[in-house]
């Protein structure tokens, strides 16, 4: 009724954590995903223009790829468009099942796409440079206007030796931003050996 008048935002923030019910009942939540999911129908009947925003945890303890499947299965086809989606990894689990789930979200919704850009970071605290090159590449290819991302990335391909692929990113900086200090010493030093 709040939002109806006007006094408040038109936006509800309602964690959802997971659409399976098991894993919902092993996190101790008070609510089943069939609830869930009848909240959301009844609040956008009622407020058609509202925002929601949820939050899943991907790599719960013993969540199979059915539980997980079941959470990419919930939105109802009347919520989507009102729908703004936040996943964390279960930082206490298997950290390989909590990637594996978290990659399938990109999958479902590819426009969620700052989740490579938090896996990159997961990688470089792994120091496993390949796997965050590769993160921090699918990132920019959705984010090609992010300067400092596009600096971590030729300097991780610097320090594998891939100078081509380095060059290729200073010069798409200096392009976008010609007085960008950064770029132009790595472009011209770095590189050169200089």
């Amino acid at each position: 009724s709040l939002i109806k008048q006007g006094i408040v935002c038109r936006h509800l923030h309602i964690p959802l954590q997971s659409g399976s019910d098991k894993i919902l009942k092993a996190m101790n939540r008070g609510y089943t995903a069939k609830f869930f999911r009848e909240l959301l129908i009844e609040i956008i009947n009622e407020c058609p223009d509202i925002s929601i925003g949820t939050d899943l945890i991907a790599g719960f303890p013993d969540e199979t790829d059915d539980d997980f499947n079941e959470t990419l299965k919930f939105y109802p086809n009347n919520v989507e468009a009102n729908y703004f989606l936040g996943v964390s990894l279960y930082e206490k689990g298997d950290a390989a099942n909590s990637i594996k789930y978290f990659e399938k979200v990109i999958t479902f919704k590819p426009d969620y796409h700052n989740v490579y850009l938090m896996l990159s970071k997961i990688e470089t605290a792994k120091d496993n440079i390949d796997k965050t090159i590769e993160y921090l590449k699918k990132y920019i290819r959705y984010n090609i206007s992010d300067i400092e991302t596009k600096l971590q990335l030729a300097l991780l391909l610097e320090q594998k030796n891939k100078m081509v692929e380095a060059k290729e990113i200073y010069s798409s900086i200096l392009s976008a931003e010609p007085n960008n200090l950064k770029a132009n010493y790595h472009f011209v030093n770095g590189l050169t050996g200089g």
